[in-house]
């Protein structure tokens, strides 16, 4: 059981490091869209919050058409249940 605790310690110190890092990033991004500084700033604040976040996952446009939308949660969906039947796992 020492070998369950020791990799459950391991992985919330992870998670504790990301999610510090997210909040990091999400006050960045409420700091540039605040109305207080200037143009220029907030140029700055919004670019380098949109490089942060490319580093967890693509971009997307926004508004995304929904018929492109439910066709990437379909292949996702049907991936998933792929996975499953061949190992046998939930996710």
């Amino acid at each position: 059981m020492d070998h369950y605790d020791k990799k459950l310690a391991e992985e919330n110190a992870k998670l504790a490091k990301a999610e510090e890092l997210a909040a990091e990033v999400q006050n960045e991004f409420e700091v540039s869209i605040s109305s207080t500084l200037n143009s220029d700033v907030q140029i700055f604040v919004v670019q380098s919050w949109r490089e942060k976040a490319s580093l967890f996952c693509e971009q997307f446009d926004n508004p995304r058409k929904v018929d492109l939308v439910q066709r990437n949660l379909t292949s996702v969906q049907n991936a998933l249940n792929e996975r499953e039947k061949r190992y046998g796992l939930q996710l």
